[in-house]
């Protein structure tokens, strides 16, 4: 983000990385969740998307997730 907007202060490139974070998100829904916690930061915005995320919450929940049969 830096290279691409070397002028724009920190806090204006945080802002655009979030918005650009949020809006790559496939699900509308899950998107717009996300962006009403107004997250100020791309770290922020992880962090608000990994806890609203449903799913394997530790490693053994994801390998018991991908082992089970479908």
């Amino acid at each position: 983000m830096a290279l691409a907007h070397p002028t724009l202060q920190q806090e204006a490139r945080e802002a655009i990385a979030c918005d650009y974070f949020i809006d790559a998100m496939d699900d509308a829904d899950f998107a717009l969740k996300v962006r009403e916690r107004a997250p100020p930061s791309l770290d922020e915005a992880l962090r608000v998307a990994l806890q609203l995320e449903p799913g394997p919450r530790t490693p053994e929940d994801h390998a018991e997730k991908l082992l089970s049969p479908s």
